[in-house]
């Protein structure tokens, strides 16, 4: 089977990319955002779009108060805030999100997602199968037509990012 390589330069330029909390709480993260996409996003002047819910999950977990999330998950929290601070600093993060919401990221992802999909491509980066599931539906749907184009992506400890399909469906009603 041959190895599924990604273009990341088409990928910058092309596509308004989105991050989930899943993909920055993974231990590759910060070094691959900065070494393998920041360049890309600078050459483009693109950025990477991190959502106020992510960035709320994520102050969530860190300072978990009630000591319900193991001491890993709050340090791998605290770290992917520090990946947003230093991608920030690069110039490679756009901030975005309302004030005072308290949408989760998931539900956000969909909604903007599904109002976005017919003006831009739409990249989601998510660890989340079921979050890639309902993204890619909306590629094609069946009262509204075909999107501009959305890809979601892993965050594979290996290969980079790894391309997320849909199985197809035999049964349509």
């Amino acid at each position: 089977m041959k190895k599924q390589t990604i273009d990341y330069s088409l990928l910058a330029k092309d596509f308004s990319i989105f991050i989930d909390t899943s993909s920055l709480m993974r231990p590759q993260a910060q070094d691959f955002l900065m070494q393998e996409i920041a360049p890309y996003l600078k050459l483009a002047n693109k950025k990477i779009i991190l959502m106020k819910e992510v960035t709320d999950e994520l102050d969530k977990i860190q300072h978990d108060e009630n000591k319900q999330q193991p001491p890993e998950k709050r340090l791998e929290a605290k770290n992917a805030y520090k990946t947003c601070i230093k991608l920030d600093q690069e110039g490679c993060l756009d901030y975005r999100g309302k004030l005072n919401s308290i949408n989760y990221a998931d539900n956000y992802f969909i909604a903007k997602f599904t109002e976005e999909r017919y003006k831009r491509k739409l990249c989601l980066i998510t660890q989340d199968r079921k979050l890639s599931y309902d993204i890619l539906s909306l590629n094609e749907s069946a009262s509204s037509g075909k999107a501009k184009g959305i890809k979601v992506y892993s965050l594979n400890k290996k290969e980079g990012l790894k391309e997320f399909f849909l199985k197809i469906m035999t049964n349509i009603c």
